[in-house]
Parts: C-alpha cells; structure tokens; sequence
C-alpha cells in the first residue's frame, strides 16, 4: 500500500513539473540564435496557458534557400499547398520554377546569394529562390487588418510568421504544443517582439520547424511523421531552409 501510495505522488509530482516546463518561460541560445518560450499577447483569460516560441536568427551568420526537405541547421515549412501536394503559388529553385501558378496577392520570400528578402509583388529579375504565401502579416511595422477578421483566422490553430526586425535579424515565432493563436493574435505577439516586416506561411496541421545547432536541439511537428504517414496526411512541399555560413 506504502508503494502505490508512494507511485501516486510520484505520477503527481511528475505531472506539476511537466507543466511547469510547459507554461513557464525558458530560454536557448548560442553566439547566433536565441529560442525564447513566451505567452501571445492577447485579451484572453487563458492567454498564459498557451505558449509560442520565438526564434532570433542573426542573419548574417547564416545562409538561406529552398529545398523540398527539412535538412539544414533551420528549417520551417513555407508554400501552401493543394490536396495532391503541388504548391499553391510561385516557387523558384536554385534559378528554375519548381511551380509557377502565380496567386493573387500575398507576399513573396526571395533568396539570392544566401539572402533573404520580403517583397510584396513578384521580383522584375529571376530570384535564386522563391515561395509566395497567401498572407503578408506585417509591412512597415503595420499588422495588416484584412487577414484577421475571416473566421478561419480567428479560429485558435497552430500558426507560424516568420520576417525581420529592424535590424535585420531574421524572426520565426511558431505556436508551441499548447500554442493554439488567432491569426490576430500570433501577428499582435510578432509585432510587440520586433517583427516590422513578415509573412504568414501555411500552419495546422502543415506546421514543421526546427532550430539545431551544437547549442540548440528544437523542433515542433503539429504531428509526428508517423502520424501523418498513417493517417495519409501530407507533409508540406516546400521549406525555408538556413544553415550557418
């Protein structure tokens, strides 16, 4: 009797630390990026029960570029994509069109030379890379009202937004394992912690990012590759990739 009582404080004990870790604030870095746990800026009662990751890249560090695998030091998926898994909107590999069904509106993430760059309408000149999103979340350090008001995006989902700061740092904040936000919510987070131009990139059940250097061991699944593969979910076709110069 002593040892199953023993065995329920035990899985108690357990279960308050697990929380702990959950909603408490933690923080990873190494000389170039920082992975910070915070709570979304929201008026809601539960906002501190939800937690988002911000993730402070130095750009100069690091090269970025396209690939259809999430295999570099950095990776987040980037391209909405259709039920047969072809991007929606205009992707460019390494200078050739992997899709090139340009969407109305949105906003275009460009790479030339390692470089990343927001543009709001298609580049005059070939990029080296380049995905197109549906949503640009934040121009000018201004949250674009119109993406928040439809009722999917005032649904709480998995979201992700990735741009820069004013210095030119690259951001990623991506919803945590109970970071479930509205869109308004995951673009008010971004901008309170710095973001002045950024884009929204597909989320849900899509979301993948990953941050590993010797330092930093981090990466977030909306669900495991078994899953997906068991259950016929597609994996995203498209990912904005960084690894260190």
């Amino acid at each position: 009797m002593k040892r199953f009582r023993r065995l329920i404080l035990l899985c108690i004990a357990g279960t308050i630390f697990g929380l702990f870790k959950i909603f408490t604030d933690y923080e990873a870095q190494d000389q170039d990026v920082c992975i910070v746990n915070i709570a979304p800026v929201s008026h809601s009662w539960h906002k501190y029960l939800r937690r988002m990751v911000l993730i402070k890249i130095s750009q100069s560090a690091f090269e970025f570029k396209l690939d259809t695998l999430p295999r570099n030091t950095i990776y987040i998926n980037s391209s909405f994509f259709d039920s047969t898994g072809k991007p929606i909107g205009r992707v460019v590999l390494d200078y050739r069109s992997l899709h090139s069904n340009k969407v109305k509106g949105g906003g275009f993430f460009s790479i030339n030379q390692g470089k990343p760059e927001i543009q709001t309408s298609m580049p005059l000149k070939q990029p080296q890379y380049l995905c197109q999103t549906r949503f640009i979340g934040i121009r000018n350090g201004k949250i674009q009202e119109n993406i928040c008001n439809t009722p999917k995006n005032k649904a709480l989902n998995y979201r992700s937004v990735l741009g820069f700061n004013q210095k030119g740092d690259f951001y990623i904040l991506h919803s945590g394992r109970w970071g479930f936000v509205s869109m308004r919510e995951l673009l008010e987070t971004a901008k309170a912690e710095g973001f002045v131009n950024a884009l929204v990139f597909d989320s849900g059940s899509s979301l993948e990012v990953g941050c590993k250097t010797e330092q930093i061991d981090h990466e977030f699944k909306a669900y495991p590759d078994w899953i997906k593969e068991y259950f016929n979910i597609r994996k995203p076709s498209v990912y904005i990739t960084a690894h260190k110069r």
